[in-house]
Formats: C-alpha cells, sequence, structure tokens
C-alpha cells in the first residue's frame, strides 16, 4: 500500500526535503499511471528507459513551472549523464 509506505518514508526525511520526497513521489508515480493508460489502451508500449526519460521531462516541466528544488535534482542527473 503506497499510502502507507509513502507515510513511513516521508517520516524519514528531514522535513527540509520532504516537499522534495512528495514531488518526486507523485511524479514518478503519475509518469507509471500515463504509461500503464497506454497499455491499456491499445498505445505503443514504452521501454523502460523511455519511461524514465518522460519522468525527468516530466521534472523539468514541473521545475519550469516554478518547483525549483526538483530543478536541482535534475540537474544534478544532468551533471551525471554528462559524465558517462
Amino acid at each position: 500500500h503506497l499510502g502507507n509506505w509513502w507515510i513511513q518514508q516521508r517520516k524519514r526525511i528531514d522535513t527540509g526535503f520532504q516537499p522534495i520526497f512528495d514531488s518526486l513521489l507523485l511524479l514518478i508515480s503519475w509518469t507509471l499511471w500515463k504509461e500503464r493508460n497506454a497499455r491499456v489502451f491499445g498505445r505503443p508500449v514504452s521501454v523502460a528507459s523511455a519511461v524514465v526519460d518522460a519522468i525527468f521531462r516530466e521534472g523539468a516541466d514541473w521545475a519550469e513551472a516554478g518547483f525549483a528544488p526538483l530543478g536541482v535534482l535534475l540537474a544534478l542527473r544532468s551533471q551525471q549523464l554528462a559524465i558517462l
């Protein structure tokens, strides 16, 4: 049960990071829900790497819309990709 897990994990996180944790969980859940719907309604199935890319693209949109802390995490991912 996602709700119980979310609350338990949230308690373990510093209060300053809880909004980021909440947003990441919602972002991932929302993207997975959209992928599930695509599969249910017969649209092409995405490979796992494409779903991960979709999560980060959506996160970039959220950051651009004003959620700056999420933008910081996305920038860290970009730096890691540049190293590879």
